[in-house]
């Protein structure tokens, strides 16, 4: 037997155990270096995912209780099949019409019961549908914000009977100096009229009374403003111009029609942000005006003032909702033009995607077919510069022609 040196084994033994823990100590090394560039970056898309309003849009058409019994029923199992649906599409935020045509989803002092949750406007459902959808959304996890058109009455003879308990019934009422004091009639549709005191009062109390009697989270206002029209707009309201007029001896002191139309929205804007407040300072006040910046002042909408200034909203979401390769204004452009706005810091910028044009070839002169991930590119472009997204509407985020989109959209959101 050959005999082995003591010292060649000690040798050969310490050599082996060196090398073993040089290389275990490196490949550890390397390990844990690997976990913390992985790390920090999953830690900061949670919280930024977290602090991200991912909101959808849920119109008066998606709660239509027609072809129904308008039983309450009916409503809550409608309802939740909603907020099912937004959890499976990760929304954290229901943004719901809850006052479509100067009426109501819920029972108030002011305006009439809508007629999508009964058969007609003005016709008690007998059960509060605001009460239950607050609930729910909480229940869940989500955030409640309630939608109001401020002025609109009627568009497209939409709703076909006015109850007798409509604003506008109760206007007609009225002894007017003017013609079309309170309201105005365009074409098929009717507005309550922004230049009228009184109507101000009234939308402002209806927007306390919500905020009074429900655990909202946020009061909601959409861009139906002045109705944003090509002819005509100019005697749309010019018998209310013409009376401001005569208040002022010299004419450089009275506002432009265009300025003036602004002004009394804003009066508005600043009275609903202060009664809110009053009620409850943790409710907030958003609007979603028009993408277009510059459309916006064709239906009153000052949105550089809102933005600029403290007072008037929390956040804005303008409706952002073009194709990437929109002939016109293309939504990279868009979206520029509204972060580049001086903004007052404590104001939030939200950004409103179009999902119902989503594989549809209807619109943007079809460039919403050229691909299937249009929304995805948009989130992808606009995140860490807007604030979080607000989803036009719940039917597309659940529609057929949508459907590729959304899934690609759900990869990121």
């Amino acid at each position: 037997m050959v005999k082995i040196n003591k010292k060649i084994i000690i040798f050969i033994f310490l050599s082996i155990f060196l090398v073993s823990f040089f290389t275990f100590k490196m490949i550890l090394k390397n390990f844990s270096k690997l976990l913390s560039v992985n790390a920090v970056p999953a830690a900061n898309t949670q919280l930024k995912n977290e602090n991200e309003m991912k909101a959808v849009w849920v119109s008066y058409m998606d709660l239509n209780m027609k072809n129904t019994d308008y039983s309450k029923k009916a409503f809550k199992e409608k309802f939740n099949s909603i907020v099912e649906n937004c959890r499976r599409l990760k929304i954290n935020s229901l943004v719901v019409h809850v006052r479509p045509f100067s009426d109501a989803l819920y029972p108030s002092k002011y305006f009439p019961w809508s007629h999508i949750v009964s058969k007609e406007q003005g016709q008690n459902p007998g059960y509060d549908p605001l009460k239950y959808m607050v609930e729910k959304a909480h229940k869940d996890g989500m955030q409640f914000h309630a939608w109001i058109n401020p002025f609109r009455i009627q568009l497209n003879n939409i709703p076909k009977k006015i109850g007798s308990s409509s604003p506008f019934t109760n206007f007609k009422t009225i002894k007017s100096k003017i013609l079309n004091e309170y309201f105005v009639d365009f074409g098929s549709s009717k507005y309550l009229n922004p230049a009228n005191s009184k109507v101000r009062e009234l939308i402002v109390s209806g927007v306390k009374e919500i905020v009074e009697n429900y655990n909202v989270d946020g009061i909601h206002f959409d861009d139906y403003f002045y109705p944003e029209v090509e002819k005509g707009s100019e005697t749309f309201d010019e018998e209310s111009y013409k009376e401001y007029i005569k208040n002022f001896k010299r004419e450089d002191n009275f506002l432009s029609h265009k300025s003036w139309r602004m002004e009394n929205v804003n009066e508005l804007i600043k009275k609903v942000y202060k009664e809110i407040k009053s009620v409850n300072p943790k409710v907030v006040f958003g609007i979603s005006p028009c993408g277009n910046i510059n459309a916006n002042e064709k239906i009153g909408a000052d949105v550089k003032t809102w933005c600029q200034n403290r007072g008037y909203v929390d956040y804005l979401c303008p409706q952002i909702y073009f194709s990437l390769d929109h002939p016109v204004l293309p939504f990279k452009v868009c979206a520029d033009s509204w972060l580049s706005l001086q903004k007052d810091p404590s104001i939030k910028l939200y950004c409103g995607l179009g999902a119902y044009k989503a594989g549809r070839e209807d619109y943007d002169k079809g460039t919403w077919k050229k691909q299937a991930n249009i929304l995805k590119t948009q989130v992808e472009y606009t995140r860490g510069k807007f604030q979080g997204y607000m989803v036009f509407d719940y039917g597309s985020l659940v529609s057929k022609e949508g459907k590729t989109e959304v899934e690609n959209l759900l990869k990121i959101f």
